[in-house]
């Protein structure tokens, strides 16, 4: 899995890099290991704007690329650690969802499947 990361309005210190790296590794569990080395994340960190001091000013987006779908969450906070966390959460919950997809997909074909087959009993 690779991750890029970008920064708008603002320099990324070394520990938040490792912070949202070491947060990303939770999304490994959702990448096949045939998958894995074709994996890309990126995230891009920053300031909403240089105007505000404080509240709701931290924006980090992520966009995770993996076999030819992308999968998006963004979420604006008042700290970065809080805005990594929580767009982190969001990207997990729509990998975690379409991997229930794509599971029941298969298991109502396999079901049709079988339920044609027992009609051409012999």
């Amino acid at each position: 899995m690779h991750i890029n990361f970008k920064a708008t309005n603002y320099e990324i210190p070394l520990d938040i890099r490792e912070f949202a790296t070491k947060k990303l590794s939770s999304i490994s569990k959702f990448v096949g290991a045939e998958e894995k080395s074709e994996a890309q994340i990126y995230i891009e960190l920053g300031k909403v704007t240089e105007a505000h001091a404080h509240g709701r000013i931290w924006r980090a987006e992520l966009n995770f690329d993996q076999g030819g779908k992308r999968f998006r969450s963004e979420a604006t906070e008042e700290s970065l650690e809080d805005a990594i966390d929580r767009s982190i959460e969001d990207l997990t919950h729509a990998l975690r969802s379409d991997k229930t997809r794509r599971e029941t997909l298969g298991r109502r074909g396999g079901r049709m499947l079988k339920s044609m087959l027992r009609g051409f009993r012999v």
